[in-house]
């Protein structure tokens, strides 16, 4: 070991030692070794990851944190959401058994008029409606 350092060894370029010399703290590590994303919440504070929908649970109606950036930490499938340092509780939602939307008396017939809006139908002219028998010989 000795005649292979005398050999190869090289001086640093900087002699200042970059170490760290503490380590994070236990809480801190299984964030750390996690996967995480940062996601946008929604006015109504939901934000979607891996097609489901979670939302946040607060006391009360916060204006502040809609359209904040969260980081979304993901060890081993436990799902950690953290904003400024704090990790959020939340609700989840599967995104095709969700909820009905809830619509405002007032606005009740225009989302009833969207929704049952017939559907569109090509007119006769249009190439698909267009019928050419093969010729049979």
């Amino acid at each position: 070991m000795k005649q292979h350092n005398q050999r190869f060894a090289v001086a640093p370029a900087c002699a200042v030692d970059a170490h760290r010399k503490t380590l994070p703290s236990k809480a801190k590590l299984p964030l750390i070794f996690s996967h995480q994303e940062i996601r946008t919440l929604s006015k109504n504070l939901e934000l979607s990851y891996n097609n489901v929908i979670y939302q946040i649970k607060t006391k009360s109606a916060s204006y502040a944190m809609r359209g904040a950036k969260v980081n979304v930490s993901n060890r081993k499938g436990e799902i950690k959401i953290i904003y400024k340092g704090h990790f959020l509780n939340y609700k989840t939602f599967d995104k095709n058994n969700r909820p009905a939307e809830v619509v405002d008396s007032k606005q009740l017939n225009q989302h009833l008029d969207k929704k049952l809006k017939a559907p569109h139908t090509p007119k006769d002219n249009h190439p698909w409606k267009q019928y050419y028998p093969s010729r049979v010989a």
